[in-house]
């Protein structure tokens, strides 16, 4: 454009501009093209976007809960954003935490953006991208169910049928979904046990997360026994964790519903009207209402059945709840004389009927009560005996108290009550005082009379005078005598002495050559009774009983005939233990104990040991050897020679009979003199001696033997050893072949080149010998190391001969003694060394020892400091100059190894030396052949930098060692001073008074320094307890100089705090409560008060326990432990006193008295009731007299009984006990609970004047109950004729009879006897016979019947107790009187047993094994099973053995016979699982009488007498983990990435019941010997779970160090059950690696890697261990990848410690090793290279050279315009110049400016700014970097 024809400037700058740009455009587009330059957008690791995320809705606020992972292909750093307000995301590591709570039932889901941003390359703008994720909120049980429209309530009527679906109105919901959301319902029954009982709650499904309750009644309900029930009812969910409840109430409402009758209040009633009583006499009250108390009726009352109209009701009441009330009045006269009340007994009953009306009409529901009147009577008739004498037997024996036998006694008076009443009372007439009482001695009415015997023991039929007895019984009424009778008692003889022996045991001699038949002795015994009774008969019994024989008339014993000549044997049997008994013709037995003692006679000759002896001798010598003994023995007795011997020489076959002597009294043969082989008969040097041994009995008695002697040539024998002993020694390195020692034996009888030698042990395979030439040389390949084998070896050397047809051997020790050989190097005691020195150390100052051992003898070292020798400066560099001489710095002792300073130290030249130190054995073998034994060290040295003219601080500062320390003790006061500082300068020696605590070095700020005096003031309060480290410190800097030129030395100040005691102990509870049983007993513990003290516990918190107060009596503290319980000999009772208050100290300082410290509490000891007293009644007896008509359910007395203990122990029952005859439990009953007693059966006939007795128990609730009883009196009275019931005798009430199963039919089994107490002349009065015929009954029992008079009981079939062992019937006693009366009684007859059967076990033939579960580890004693044998035999007979008959090898088990006849299987050795976890035993049963002998055989399935057993042992948590290995050494690479899996640990828990594996680490430590840095020890963690070791961070900065870590494997939350491993983890780099190359793919090679790594040790033969790191395809040198090859990066390591790659790379030469090939060879292994990747020489590619030549042209072309543009611009100026005038020109006429850009224009320029922004939402942005 041109204004008034010049070019515009704009115009000309916007043309330079836009071609400039348009050829650096051209030019950035052609190098960006030519080059291959691009910013790609990132990516998204796959798992890393999110991608079907949820999160569960509790997720705490701030959690983690995932890791956006991205990578750009550019490698730049990516970064991360989300949108929303739920989560945000750490813009570099992509880690998303949770910002606000989430609620599933608010919301489902949460949607969000993920966008991630890389950065800019080369100029290019970022990449965004950004997805869509919808992230699923999950449910988590956090909502209970809820119940809609509570609470509820209901009514339904009481006729309603059980099973009706009563409500349906119950809506429960939840708000969770799933198995969250399902619930079910239930009633409580802990809540509401009665409702529970009658209703039941359903659960309906109708719908998702929503139910309804439907109540269902399950019983039927009263409304009069209860009008409302609350339901308490539970909604739980489903879920599986955390399940959630809620609870709510009903209210049930019982509608009343006519249903019941009227109901008298009072009933029954009975009252008393005296005879001819006034008419309008008040008799009773009556009250009756209607039974159905909710709506009641109105009442009709009326008396029927009072046919003579005796009674009336007076007027009739009712109340405003419809109670209805009236009089019984009398209406016309009583007459008790009335046939009708005689007939009854003096009672006269009617009945009382209530009517319901309805609509006023009595059509309703009735009820009818019965009364009973009792009618007065006067005396006016005489009690008067049945007959007037009466005429008894009895026998002698008859018991005390016993009732005269048949005698029918019977006292009538007419009258009743009172009027009846009279007393009995004994008149002697003969003999008869104080021998008898009558019963009762106060009777009313009828009354059978029963005289007792009361000194039956005076009774004797032996004094004839005395056996007679007559008296008369009188009826005194009134006090005058009205009628008596007179007895006369008959005494019959009985069998009532026994025999007597004259001693209680005796004592008889018998020789025991006695013969059969002959008299021993006679033992009578003398038995007072008369007749058959006192004759006596007698017999033998008891061990040895066979060999003797009594003769039963007479008592005389003789010795029984066995058969032989004697049948007794001193020798065999010294005495017999008899049983002697005496048995009178009555039955009666007597028993004494006879001993017969055998006394010994001469009767057994000398027994040798052989008959014939052998011996062997050499001949021309004079003794025996080994020494010759002949031995024999005599069983006689101490009378008979006690068994002593002689011996004696009875003939010989040699010429001279003294050349052969034998030892009389120890028979030993010796020589006199030396034997020749010539001597011995025909030359065959055998002689043959007859020896005769001699007893000293009477007469004495002898036997003989033979003695066969062998004389042997002097040349005849075994091989002999010359040169005894072998002694020789060889060096440890001797070679195989080597000759050692040569064995020499010569025959006797026989070539020596004939011998054999042999080896038979010790050689330990390091020697062999030659079998012909005797030479013993070293093995080939022979190791004779001493410190594995052993310095000596003791060789057993066999010479064997060519003997025929016996070889004979000798034996040699060669004893070879190994000399040690200077053959193995020195070890140094540590693997490094580290010490710290100052540079102002002196030359000649010790540094430290180096200290080196040598197994070999006679070794001597030799140390050297010998190259590499390294320095490093201070920082950190290598030492490479030559000005400072660091290997001369320091020097070592050749001889102690100690490293001095040789020179003086220069921090800033080297301040850390690294020493190489040597050790060589001078005296080592190999030093003569050029090798040398040496070993070396590395020790390094820190040099520490040290100014001479610093501040010195007063000792024991020093600058080695610059730290003060001084003692303190806590609680000092704040202000006080701790110390004072001092310095002085070095070179002035002026103090110095300038002193600075370094900052930071008090965090706490504890102390304050003085800058002038330097004193050290408290600042805050020490306390001991709050110290973790117990002590303070802090560094201070004394200061010299101004500070431009400061001199300083520093200090560390250690201030030890010292414990004082300023706490008192305190108890972990401010006060107890506990219980115990008032049963306990002493030593037994109640409680364990705990209490702590703060202060240490090396005095000050050392706390002892007392006690005082309440109970201090009573209770007991341990003083230690502080645990209390009871004191001995005191004892507890409740009921004296409930509780306990014991005051309980804690003192401290036990030794300090005066500052000790003591805290108390109260400890409440609440006692505990037991049930330790019985029910007491409040009564001791109580009686009752009723008539025999009254009708059941009449009450006649209320019994009482209390219990003072608390509780159910407190509470008391009441119930009836069978007692005596006539059973009246079966007529009365007492009510449980209020003790009332009534009339349940009806009483007629049962009318007498001898009191019933009915023994009430009174029993309480406690466990086990107590009880107490008491006697209720009963005296029914009589108003029937025939109204007497016969009464047993025999059989009483449980007795039983026996009969043996072997009895013949008709025996005679039981005798039954009853009497009548009516007259026995009459029919009422006879008593007859039967059995209660029972057919339909199981136990007919036809096996028996029974005499219809006289009462016998006799068999009349066959008895077997297998088949029936009891029987039982009833046995009916009645009379003839009309009607007939009878009474029952059980009798029970056992069969007895006879041994008939085997014992067994019920089992079918092939039945399985009996499992019996047992844990191990059962305590010894153990009852581990029971088992149960059956023997149909009773008693003794049935008694069963158990043995175990096989599977018990080690006695692991026994078994015994249990007290109820059960075996008991019994654990006897400990039983671990670990080592057997099942037992199979077969256990027999048999009689004692046949026990088992042989075991061992197996189990027989068809004998029942046997069963097996399998015992399976339970496991239990016993044993501790353990890992596969101890201790693991790995290495790991600097650049792992972060998560990896280094290791995998794997624990084992021998025990099933063990709980899952946890593990955890316990110990890490990081250890780099170059530094020594603090690092944060959270670098690794592990898998509590599978044990897997992974890195938490890169590993990088670690590399050149290790980790130490430890890990604890847990079974069990016993703290004894862990396992623990150490892990060593080296961080390396990859140049510290090789790596193997296998021709195989990866996954080929994972397989073998175990395998490989068996053969790689095998292979190179050393104790070392392999670690490989990955398996990967391997990497070329250019980078890529050979597809059919793997490598694997490893390491060797040898005792934990890692091989450096040089020496793997020897020790895996395969051209030195044919080991090493074979294994290159088998497992395909092609080479072993370093880990590290060598990159080849960096090659320029086309494309870049292109780039660079279009660099280069650009520059130029930049180059020309720059100089263009600086023409165009100066001819530009010179233009505007001329132009200016006219342009101001312009501006004038126009009036503005020139024209500019619009807003609008301007934004413009930018828009491409917003169009290449991302795309987000508005929530995207606030996380958004703004890119403008």
């Amino acid at each position: 454009m041109t204004n008034n024809g010049f070019i515009s400037k704009d115009v000309v700058i916007a043309n330079i501009m836009k071609y400039t740009s348009l050829v650096f455009v051209i030019s950035s587009l052609l190098a960006t093209k030519c080059s291959g330059q691009i910013n790609r957008p990132p990516e998204f690791a796959k798992g890393g976007d999110m991608d079907k995320f949820s999160l569960k809705e509790d997720t705490p606020v701030g959690t983690s809960v995932y890791t956006l992972r991205a990578r750009d292909p550019e490698n730049t750093r990516v970064h991360y954003y989300i949108s929303g307000d739920s989560l945000t995301a750490e813009r570099d590591t992509g880690v998303v935490k949770l910002i606000r709570p989430l609620d599933r039932e608010v919301e489902s889901s949460v949607e969000v953006i993920i966008s991630i941003t890389d950065e800019s390359v080369a100029g290019l703008q970022p990449n965004t991208i950004s997805i869509r994720r919808e992230i699923l909120i999950l449910d988590q049980n956090d909502n209970p169910p809820k119940f809609q429209n509570a609470p509820y309530s209901f009514s339904l009527d009481e006729t309603t049928p059980p099973g009706s679906i009563i409500y349906k109105d119950i809506i429960v919901t939840d708000s969770d979904i799933g198995a969250n959301s399902e619930m079910k319902l239930s009633c409580l029954n802990e809540l509401t046990p009665a409702a529970c009982q009658k209703f039941e709650i359903r659960s309906v499904a109708i719908g998702a997360g929503r139910i309804r309750g439907e109540i269902v009644l399950t019983e039927a309900v009263d409304y009069e026994e209860q009008t409302t029930y609350t339901m308490s009812i539970e909604a739980e969910d489903l879920a599986e964790f955390g399940k959630l409840k809620s609870t709510t109430s009903i209210l049930i409402n019982v509608n009343d519903v006519q249903d019941q009758p009227p109901v008298f209040q009072n009933a029954p009633f009975t009252a008393t009207v005296l005879e001819n009583s006034a008419k309008g006499t008040s008799v009773l009250n009556l009250v009756v209402r209607d039974g159905d108390a909710g709506d009641p009726r109105e009442l009709m009352l009326m008396i029927e059945n009072d046919d003579n109209g005796y009674f009336r009701l007076g007027d009739i009441s009712q109340d405003d709840r419809k109670v209805f009330t009236t009089t019984l009045e009398t209406n016309n006269p009583i007459d008790r004389e009335d046939e009708e009340i005689l007939g009854n007994g003096g009672l006269y009953m009617f009945r009382i009927k209530a009517i319901e009306l309805v609509d006023g009409l009595p059509v309703g529901e009735s009820s009818l009560s019965n009364v009973t009147i009792v009618v007065g009577d006067v005396n006016d008739q005489a009690p008067l005996f049945n007959e007037r004498e009466f005429n008894v037997t009895i026998s002698e024996d008859i018991g005390t108290n016993t009732p005269l036998p048949g005698l029918n006694l019977v006292v009538t008076d007419m009258d009743v009550g009172d009027n009846a009443k009279f007393e009995l009372v004994l008149e002697d007439i003969l003999n008869s005082e104080g021998m008898f009482a009558v019963f009762p001695s106060v009777a009313i009415g009828r009354t059978p009379v029963i005289i007792r015997v009361i000194s039956a023991n005076e009774l004797d039929y032996e004094k004839p005078d005395k056996r007679l007895f007559i008296f008369k019984v009188r009826t005194i009424q009134e006090g005058f005598s009205s009628d008596s009778a007179v007895v006369t008692v008959a005494l019959t003889d009985a069998n009532d002495n026994a025999p007597v022996f004259q001693n209680d045991q005796y004592t008889l001699h018998v020789p025991e050559n006695v013969a059969p038949g002959t008299s021993v002795f006679t033992l009578p015994a003398q038995d007072n009774d008369s007749g058959a009774f006192g004759k006596v008969t007698y017999s033998l019994k008891g061990f040895g009983s066979d060999k003797f024989e009594v003769i039963p008339d007479t008592g005389e014993i003789i010795v029984s005939d066995c058969g032989q000549i004697t049948c007794l044997d001193y020798e065999a049997q010294k005495s017999y233990s008899l049983t002697y008994e005496a048995q009178d013709g009555g039955g009666r037995v007597t028993a004494v104990n006879l001993f017969m003692e055998v006394t010994d006679t001469n009767d057994n000759a000398p027994q040798f040991a052989k008959d014939i002896y052998t011996h062997e001798v050499l001949e021309n010598t004079e003794k025996i050897l080994p020494q010759l003994f002949i031995k024999a023995t005599d069983s006689d007795g101490p009378s008979q020679g006690n068994g002593k011997v002689t011996y004696s020489i009875m003939s010989s076959e040699l010429s001279d009979p003294t050349a052969i002597i034998i030892n009389p009294e120890s028979g030993e043969v010796s020589l006199t003199r030396p034997l020749k082989h010539s001597e011995t008969p025909a030359g065959t040097g055998l002689l043959n001696i007859i020896i005769r041994a001699t007893d000293h009995g009477e007469p004495p008695l002898s036997s003989t033997a033979k003695l066969v002697l062998k004389v042997k040539k002097e040349n005849d024998g075994a091989p002999e050893f010359s040169n005894l002993p072998y002694r020789v020694s060889v060096k440890e390195n001797a070679k195989g072949g080597t000759s050692v020692l040569r064995v020499v034996a010569t025959d006797p009888d026989g070539p020596d080149s004939e011998i054999s030698y042999f080896i038979h042990s010790g050689a330990k395979d390091n020697f062999v010998l030659d079998q012909k030439s005797g030479l013993i040389a070293v093995a080939s390949g022979a190791d004779l190391d001493r410190d594995v084998y052993g310095l000596d070896y003791n060789i057993i050397v066999h010479a064997v001969d060519a003997g025929n047809p016996v070889q004979q051997t000798a034996t040699a020790t060669v004893s070879i003694s190994v000399e040690d050989v200077n053959n193995k190097p020195p070890k140094f005691t540590e693997d490094s060394y580290v010490k710290y020195i100052s540079e102002s150390a002196s030359i000649g100052d010790e540094v430290l020892t180096v200290i080196a051992t040598d197994p070999d003898e006679g070794a001597k070292l030799r140390f050297s400091i010998v190259e590499p020798i390294v320095a490093r400066d201070k920082t950190g560099s290598v030492v490479t100059s030559s000005a400072y001489n660091y290997k001369n710095a320091f020097r070592i002792d050749g001889t102690t190894g100690k490293i001095i300073v040789n020179q003086p130290l220069e921090y800033n030249s080297a301040s850390v030396v690294i020493l190489t130190v040597e050790a060589v054995d001078l005296n080592a073998v190999d030093i003569t052949f050029g090798r040398q034994q040496k070993t070396s060290v590395e020790v390094t040295i820190y040099i520490r930098a040290h100014g001479e003219m610093n501040p010195v601080f007063s000792p024991p500062w020093t600058q080695a060692h610059p730290a003060i320390e001084i003692t303190v003790p806590e609680e000092t006061l704040i202000g006080s001073t701790l110390l004072t500082l001092s310095a002085w300068d070095p070179l002035t020696h002026a103090v110095v008074n300038h002193f600075e605590k370094i900052s930071g070095s008090d965090p706490d700020n504890y102390v304050s320094v003085s800058p002038v005096s330097g004193v050290v003031a408290l600042n805050r309060r020490l306390d001991f307890e709050a110290l973790p480290s117990k002590h303070i410190s802090f560094k201070v800097k004394a200061i010299i100089g101004e500070s431009k030129n400061q001199r300083s030395s520093e200090a560390s100040v250690i201030i030890n705090v010292q414990d004082i005691n300023d706490n008192s102990p305190v108890f972990s509870q401010n006060s107890y409560t506990t219980s115990i049983s008032e049963s306990a007993e002493f030593p037994q513990s109640i409680l364990t008060v705990l209490a702590s003290d703060k202060d240490s516990q090396d005095g000050f918190g050392t706390i002892r326990y007392s006690i005082s107060g309440d109970g201090s009596d009573v209770f007991d503290i341990d003083e230690t432990s502080g645990t209390i319980s009871i004191r001995e000999n005191a004892t507890l009772d409740r009921e004296r006193q409930a509780a306990y208050n014991l005051q309980i100290t804690a003192t401290d300082n036990p030794k300090g008295l005066a500052n000790q410290r003591r805290t108390s509490i109260i400890v409440v000891i609440k006692i505990l009731d037991e049930n330790d007293n019985a029910p007491k009644f409040n009564q001791e007896i109580y009686t009752a007299v009723i008539p025999e008509n009254v009708p059941t359910d009449f009450s006649i007395v209320t019994v009482k009984a209390t219990d003072v203990d608390s509780g159910a122990n407190g509470e008391v029952t009441y119930k009836l006990q069978e007692d005596d005859e006539n059973h009246p439990v079966n007529f009365f009953a007492v009510d449980s609970e209020t003790g009332v007693v009534s009339v349940i059966r009806a009483l007629s006939g049962k009318g007498r004047s001898d009191p019933y007795t009915v023994i009430i128990e009174a029993r309480d609730k406690g466990n086990p109950p107590l009880s107490s009883i008491c006697p209720l009196l009963v005296v029914i009275g009589d108003i029937s004729t025939n109204d007497g019931v016969p009464q047993f005798i025999r059989p009483t009430a449980g007795e039983v009879a026996y009969i043996h199963e072997n009895v013949t039919v008709g025996t005679q089994v039981f005798q039954v006897v009853a009497f009548d107490p009516d007259n026995s002349n009459t029919a009422n009065g006879k008593v007859a016979y039967k059995l209660l015929d029972d057919e339909s009954s199981e136990d007919s029992d036809y096996e028996f019947v029974i005499d219809a008079a006289t009462g016998v009981i006799t068999t009349q079939a066959p008895l077997d107790r297998e088949r029936k062992e009891n029987y039982t019937m009833i046995v009916v006693a009645h009379d003839f009187g009309f009607p007939p009366q009878e009474a029952h009684r059980v009798l029970r007859i056992f069969v007895l047993d006879v041994d008939d059967s085997e014992p067994q076990f019920q089992r079918p033939l092939k039945s399985q094994p009996i499992e019996i579960v047992l844990k191990e580890e059962e305590p010894i004693g153990t009852i581990a099973g029971v088992l149960k044998a059956v023997d149909n035999d009773t008693g003794v007979n049935s008694v069963i053995d158990y043995y175990i008959l096989n599977g018990n090898e080690d006695d692991v088990f026994s078994i015994r016979r249990s007290s109820n006849n059960e075996g008991e299987l019994m654990v006897q050795k400990r039983i671990d699982r670990e080592k057997v976890d099942k037992f199979t035993l077969t256990i027999k049963v048999s009689k004692p009488s046949e026990p088992v002998t042989e075991f061992g055989e197996p189990y027989n399935y068809q004998d029942l007498s046997q069963t097996q057993v399998t015992i399976l042992v339970e496991d239990i948590d016993d044993n501790p983990p353990t890992f596969e290995n101890s201790n693991y050494v790995l290495g790991a690479r600097g650049n792992t990435d972060v998560d990896t899996e280094l290791i995998t640990l794997h624990a084992f828990d021998p025990d099933v019941s063990s709980s899952p594996m946890m593990y955890s680490i316990k110990n890490m430590a990081f250890i780099r010997p170059s530094t020594d840095e603090n690092v944060d020890l959270d670098v690794f963690h592990i898998n509590s779970e599978t044990g897997i070791i992974s890195n938490n961070e890169p590993l990088g900065r670690y590399v050149g160090g290790h980790f130490d870590i430890t890990v604890e494997a847990r079974s069990s939350p016993d703290a004894r059950f862990v396992a623990h491993a150490n892990i060593k983890i080296y961080i390396l780099q990859d140049r510290d690696l090789l790596k193997f190359v296998f021709y195989k793919r990866p996954n080929e090679v994972r397989e073998i890697i175990p395998d490989f790594e068996k053969a790689l040790k095998e292979a190179v033969a050393q104790p070392i261990s392999l670690n490989i790191y990955d398996t990967n395809f391997y990497a070329r040198n250019d980078g890529s990848l050979d597809f059919e090859s793997t490598s694997s990066c490893f390491q060797l390591l040898e005792n934990d410690v890692i091989i450096d790659p040089k020496k793997v790379m020897k020790i895996l030469n395969k051209a030195k090793s044919p080991s090493v090939r074979e294994l290159y060879s088998n497992y395909s292994l092609v080479a072993i290279e370093s880990c590290a990747s060598i990159r080849e020489a960096y090659r320029m590619l086309w494309s870049e050279i292109v780039v660079l030549f279009i660099a280069a042209l650009m520059a130029f072309v930049a180059f020309i315009l720059c100089i263009l543009i600086c023409t165009m611009y100066s001819n530009y100026k010179k233009k505007l110049k001329r132009m200016s005038y006219f342009h101001s020109v312009y501006l004038t006429e126009n009036g503005g400016h020139p024209p500019i850009l619009s807003p609008a224009e301007q934004q413009r320029i930018y828009e491409w700014q917003e169009m290449n922004a991302p795309l987000a939402d508005a929530a995207s942005f606030r996380s958004y970097p703004t890119l403008r």
